[in-house]
């Protein structure tokens, strides 16, 4: 515990202050006694309350904590506001944190990591029937106290949400997906944090491994946890917990009813098919603010901001690389229009000069369009290897028009047209005019595909139809030429500002 200093209040409300338990972004925890001599802790928040309402919500959401039943929970002795400052009193609990205790002695063994799943699960439980979501659970909000582990930290994001703005504060480690999405946090992410948490308990390290903010927010959005050293026992039961869609995870009440009954029958864990997450008196409410931070060795840890997927160097280089690139295939399209070159014909030295610029785009364009959507850097990814299959037939069949030969190139183009509309119409949000000409590019790209179809079966084909197929594929490269120009240069605007919302 720190000494005052002298900015500090020595009272708040009926309780006399000590010390510093800890201080951090949103404000701090002081050590308190009320007249009877009893310690509790006291938060007081850095954020002010303008006006009586601001003052009176504050007041309201906080009170719905004090409701939760004190099962394995730090109780809320008071609330209020005191120099337009919001404060909250809990109970105080003796004892190191789930972290500190980790990484001074190790993982938790056995029955210890059974016992602590019970004991958090209740806490979790009780929570959410009082209608409250934590969205900070981790190993830092469990305290190990003298009876126990105990959850501290819940209901205050909740009642900040209702009179401030503020950027999004958390531990990233322990967020769920959809915090990171900027999506509404309900009981769900608590049970994703919760088997973050015991992952951690059961090993030591992470569920999710990233040495950078980006890196950890990418193994959490698109990765699979490591359980490997996660007893087989609570493995199935984190794995289902740690799904990446909130609709697929169980309820607390529900884990721990499984598992306390399967314990009282000396079985083994077994799940049943995941529960409602949201119970009808929770309501989801929008991310959080973190928890109150503190020095490394107390219960209090230092919240950290959570960037929403901003654009590095990385992301700024491969913007500029897919511009200069998507102009020269753009060029290299709209040749072939004003030339007429129409079809899948192209010389072999047309052919080696797309294939080569390809060969550049492709990585490119995947990493300056992977923070915005994953499906579409992936199609795009695709591409290259159809390419490859058309090179061949260009360059090492000479383009042979006859039809087992043709089809080594009819198939792959039909693929990359579809291809390339879908990755086109998943970046919607970035650009929807690029998203338009892509899509149609792409489209018709496959219908051309189509009609060379016909014209190799041999059929007897009206002139027209020629006609309208020559037309058909100028429009095809102009549309395409048109997509590669327009999003190259919506990645390289976007390339320093957050990515667009949704993947």
């Amino acid at each position: 515990m720190l000494p005052l200093e002298p900015m500090d209040p020595i009272q708040i409300s009926a309780y006399k202050l000590s010390g510093v338990l800890g201080r951090g972004g949103q404000g701090t925890v002081y050590a308190g006694e009320d007249g009877a001599g009893a310690k509790a802790a006291v938060k007081v928040l850095h954020t002010g309350l303008d006006g009586e309402d601001a003052r009176r919500r504050f007041v309201r959401e906080a009170e719905a904590a004090r409701k939760v039943a004190p099962f394995c929970t730090a109780r809320v002795l008071d609330v209020g506001v005191e120099q337009g400052r919001p404060y909250i009193v809990s109970e105080y609990i003796p004892g190191p944190s789930l972290d500190r205790l980790v990484k001074n002695e190790g993982a938790r063994p056995g029955t210890a990591l059974e016992r602590l799943a019970v004991a958090t699960l209740t806490a979790l439980a009780a929570i959410h029937r009082a209608g409250i979501v934590h969205r900070d659970f981790k190993p830092s909000n469990v305290i190990m106290g003298p009876e126990g582990p105990v959850v501290i930290d819940f209901g205050i994001a909740r009642a900040l949400d209702q009179t401030a703005t503020s950027s999004v504060m958390g531990t990233p480690a322990f967020m769920a997906p959809e915090q990171f999405e900027g999506a509404l946090a309900g009981p769900a992410a608590d049970l994703f944090s919760w088997a973050s948490t015991m992952v951690f308990a059961a090993t030591g390290t992470q569920a999710f491994k990233g040495d950078t903010m980006p890196s950890l927010m990418h193994a959490i959005l698109t990765t699979e946890p490591d359980l490997s050293g996660v007893p087989e026992a609570m493995r199935s039961l984190l794995a289902r917990c740690l799904d990446k869609d909130p609709a697929r995870r169980p309820s607390a009440e529900g884990l721990l009813a499984q598992l306390t009954g399967q314990h009282a029958a000396g079985g083994t864990l077994h799940l049943p098919a995941p529960e409602p997450t949201v119970p009808q008196n929770v309501q989801a409410a929008p991310v959080p603010l973190g928890p109150f931070a503190g020095p490394p060795h107390l219960p209090y840890p230092m919240p950290v901001a959570v960037p929403k997927r901003p654009g590095g160097a990385g992301h700024t280089v491969a913007a500029v690389l897919t511009s200069v690139l998507g102009g020269v295939l753009a060029i290299v399209l709209l040749l072939q229009a004003v030339s007429g070159a129409g079809g899948l014909h192209l010389t072999a030295g047309g052919l080696i000069i797309m294939f080569a610029a390809l060969l550049l785009f492709v990585p490119a364009f995947a990493t300056a369009a992977w923070r915005h959507n994953v499906g579409a850097a992936i199609c795009v990814v695709l591409v290259f290897p159809l390419s490859l299959v058309i090179l061949i037939w260009g360059v090492v069949l000479g383009g042979e028009d006859d039809f087992p030969e043709l089809l080594l190139a009819i198939v792959p183009a039909l693929l990359v047209g579809l291809l390339l509309a879908a990755s086109a119409l998943l970046l919607w949000r970035l650009n929807r005019v690029a998203a338009v000409l892509g899509g149609l590019g792409g489209l018709l790209m496959a219908a051309e595909v189509m009609g060379y179809i016909l014209v190799a079966s041999s059929l007897e084909l009206p002139d027209l139809f020629y006609e309208l197929l020559g037309i058909e594929s100028i429009f095809t490269r102009v549309m395409l030429a048109a997509w590669l120009l327009t999003v190259s240069i919506s990645l390289v605007v976007r390339a320093g500002r957050p990515a667009s919302p949704g993947r």
